[in-house]
């Protein structure tokens, strides 16, 4: 696999790992009203680490995706090269 293609991999992996921690944190909050209280606190802590990951994430996967929108494909080995650079 290219460096490319292996970085779009890498992309949609984030994306999918960010999607389920929303899901996650989502399922966590939404048992607290039945959990006693110290286990409601250790739930929210979680739930917010959730959050927190989803959005570091989200800007990464944003990150990766403007690098990628730089470049074009270059062959059918999948190298791809900065736009601006001559083939």
């Amino acid at each position: 696999m290219s460096i490319a293609r292996d970085g779009t991999a890498c992309e949609r992996g984030r994306s999918r790992r960010a999607n389920a921690n929303e899901v996650a944190a989502e399922e966590v909050l939404a048992s607290l009203d039945s959990l006693p209280d110290d286990v409601r606190k250790q739930q929210r802590w979680r739930a917010d680490q959730l959050v927190a990951d989803v959005a570091a994430l989200k800007i990464r996967t944003k990150e990766l995706r403007d690098l990628d929108g730089g470049m074009v494909d270059v062959g059918p080995d999948g190298y791809k090269v900065p736009q601006d650079r001559q083939i």
